[in-house]
């Protein structure tokens, strides 16, 4: 992602094009300039400030540091950004941490359509050494379940949106074994897959 964010231009030369809703930013998106990583929208914005900056607030603080020179520029489209994201912040209701609650963070990010391009989202719980289950029940048909429910509400969400057309990858961080241990479960391997979701596949 780092790479096609570098390959690309910003249709509006936004100072943030990707946001990665988790509390670091993913392997996929390091090295991006215009990457910032945030576990969620509800109560996203700048933190306070200590020192001699300290009771300032930290945009005026940053503003203060950053007012003359080539940073003033670069820091103000930064600063204005982070009010942009603010905004929609303002409207987030805090969620519950899981897949469906960071999908609607990123709907809610992507209709606003201030120049954030490319969301990533974390869902743990995958890795299943022990009872995977069948088909018809067990841990992995729920949280496939779970998956399918979220996507569809990400997509029903983003339906219209003013952004343009949306894909989704679904994809996981490690591979598994396909032959099952002894303990009804999968072991880490070279097997992966994918899943794409878009207007244009």
């Amino acid at each position: 992602l780092t790479r096609l964010l570098a390959a690309t231009r910003s249709p509006i030369d936004a100072p943030i094009r990707a946001v990665a809703l988790s509390s670091t930013t993913p392997t996929s998106l390091l090295g991006s300039h215009s990457t910032v990583a945030a576990a969620g929208l509800a109560g996203f914005g700048l933190g306070g400030s200590t020192g001699l900056l300290a009771g300032r607030g930290p945009k005026a603080a940053l503003e203060a540091l950053h007012r003359d020179g080539a940073d003033a520029l670069i820091a103000g489209r930064a600063l204005a950004a982070v009010d942009q994201l603010a905004v929609v912040s303002s409207a987030a209701a805090p969620g519950d941490g899981g897949l469906g609650a960071k999908l609607a963070d990123a709907a809610a990010l992507l209709r606003a359509d201030v120049g954030v391009e490319v969301v990533t989202v974390d869902s743990g719980g995958w890795d299943l050494h022990n009872e995977l289950g069948t088909a018809g029940e067990g841990a992995m048909r729920s949280l496939l379940e779970g998956l399918a429910t979220a996507l569809h509400d990400f997509w029903t969400a983003m339906d219209g949106s003013p952004g343009g057309p949306i894909d989704v990858v679904v994809v996981s961080e490690f591979g598994r074994r396909v032959a099952e241990n002894g303990s009804g479960g999968v072991d880490h391997g070279a097997a992966n897959a994918m899943f794409v979701l878009g207007r244009s596949l």
